[in-house]
């Protein structure tokens, strides 16, 4: 009988993920399925997948704080139904990790039964990071990533020959803001038109409106009509939608950020550049091809300043079993299951149970089902229910739950707000915002003492009595406010009113806004 598999995916790179761990299991005779899981919604309903609790292995290709949620809904589900063998967990990353958010990205699939690394460096530091928050059942494997390796690598890098189709890829969020986004299409258009004879493609992530992991704030679709309009609008440069593994069959140079389409070109064959323009910065993502020997900047692209890719750094980002070499350590785990005839037990996860209560009552996901102290509620679960009370007991709790409804809880001491170099009147609307009323009280009086006249400190003196609850003070100090607003506007109209010479109706006439 051929193992079972569930595929989980829900958008973007990891369909194209899910897609490529399809077509490998179903060359090692695995039996793939695959499932869409629409994250945004409550993921119980996603658990009621037929034979989707029945299957061999479930392969996990989201990440974040949803594989979390996802992996303490699978713990209950299957102590909820009382399942006899539950399939195994499979964590695979969608693309390569960035350096900076290597060890979180990975400490978020913590506590799955197995976790796939793309290289054999990031092994040892997931390896490191894992036993350093409390270890756990959980096996880290290395092997190459199914979206990357297509072949055998390349011996050579990409060809250096003539340049007949340059493509861009996109990514949502890098760089952020909309003046970056506005010089990179203001660059290519410069490009274009440099370079009339080459076709340049630029390839977003996904269309406007659709779903994906990293929202889209600024899309080059609205950026480039705008910038084109301004510098030219070439006939070679084109957006597509086309499938990135069709596209960098066909191109000849791939240009990008940070993106992983630049690692699919190498493992193509294919000549790629990643931009410097904003500089080398692991939040950037760029500093991932340090020692590639492919950053370059957008005037070293204009002028066919082209850097040859490193074949020693290709090799060592690719120092990983396949994925089908991977795929035997799954198939004995799920056979020793199988001929134990019980459900393994879960492994470890730092989040779901070593991580403070502090740190859970602020996780999102797990807040949906209003969870505030998982392990708390864990330790409560695991003690047996007492059947009956003696009355010594009840004897003892009774002063005890009197004293607790005598017990007032004390007002939460709220910070003292940052009075340094502020006026008086705003010294004074920073304490009654901090509900400190009384001593602005006694700044707006210092206040008054110079200025017993002024509108504006009467009106902040009557809200601080109202907000002391001194009513009918209040209503004086408003009425006092309101008399010295009509007194000196008063004096400005009769001012304004005045008949005089020329040059007074000039004056008269410039002051109408000041007056208004």
């Amino acid at each position: 009988m051929s193992n079972t598999a569930c595929i989980v995916y829900e958008h973007g790179s990891q369909e194209k993920l899910a897609k490529s761990l399809a077509a490998q299991l179903g060359k090692a005779h695995w039996e793939p399925t695959l499932a869409h899981l629409d994250t945004s919604k409550d993921m119980n309903g996603f658990f009621k997948t037929r034979g989707l609790l029945d299957c061999s292995a479930i392969f996990l290709t989201i990440g974040g704080p949803k594989a979390i949620e996802f992996l303490w809904l699978f713990r209950e589900v299957c102590a909820r139904r009382a399942v006899s063998r539950r399939p195994l967990i499979a964590t695979v990353p969608a693309g390569i990790v960035l350096d900076h958010v290597r060890v979180g990205t990975y400490l978020y699939r913590h506590g799955a039964d197995i976790v796939f690394v793309n290289t054999m460096r990031e092994r040892h530091l997931v390896e490191a990071a894992f036993r350093s928050v409390g270890g756990g059942a959980t096996r880290i494997l290395a092997c190459q990533n199914p979206i990357l390796m297509q072949g055998p690598l390349p011996a050579k890098s990409g060809n250096q020959g003539q340049l007949a189709t340059v493509l861009f890829a996109v990514q949502t969020d890098i760089p952020k803001s909309k003046e970056e986004r506005a010089y990179v299409a203001r660059r290519l258009c410069e490009y274009a038109q440099r370079h009339p004879r080459r076709t340049v493609l630029i390839k977003p992530k996904h269309r406007i409106g659709e779903k994906s992991g990293h929202p889209q704030k600024y899309p080059y679709e609205d950026i480039f009509p705008k910038e084109a309009a301004l510098y030219g609008s070439p006939d070679n440069l084109m957006f597509t939608y086309q499938d990135m593994d069709v596209l960098l069959d066909e191109a000849d140079l791939l240009v990008t950020i940070s993106s992983t389409a630049a690692l699919e070109a190498l493992v193509r064959g294919r000549r790629a550049v990643a931009i410097t323009d904003f500089g080398v910065k692991e939040n950037i993502g760029n500093s991932y091809f340090l020692g590639a020997n492919i950053l370059a900047t957008f005037d070293d692209i204009i002028e066919d300043r082209i850097p040859a890719a490193e074949p020693a750094w290709l090799r060592e980002q690719m120092n990983a079993p396949a994925f089908g070499d991977s795929l035997a350590t799954v198939e004995q785990m799920v056979a020793h299951q199988e001929a134990s005839r019980e459900s393994l037990p879960f492994p470890h996860s730092f989040y779901l149970d070593g991580c403070g209560p502090f740190m859970v009552s602020r996780f999102t996901p797990l807040n949906r089902y209003r969870l505030k102290d998982l392990p708390q509620l864990t330790k409560a679960a695991a003690e047996p229910e007492k059947t009956s009370t003696r009355i010594a007991d009840k004897v003892t709790a009774g002063p005890a739950s009197a004293d607790k409804r005598v017990a007032k809880a004390r007002p939460a001491v709220q910070p003292k707000a940052n009075l340094e170099g502020l006026s008086r009147y705003e010294r004074a609307q920073r304490l009654l915002a901090a509900n400190e009323a009384k001593s602005a009280e006694k700044i707006c009086r210092e206040a008054l003492k110079r200025m017993p006249q002024s509108a504006k400190h009467l009106r902040q003196m009557a809200r601080i009595l109202a907000a002391l609850g001194r009513k009918e003070e209040a209503r004086r100090h408003m009425k006092a406010a309101r008399a010295a607003r009509w007194r000196v506007l008063g004096r400005l109209s009769r001012w304004l009113g005045r008949s005089g010479s020329p040059t007074a109706a000039c004056v008269r006439t410039e002051q109408e806004s000041l007056a208004a």
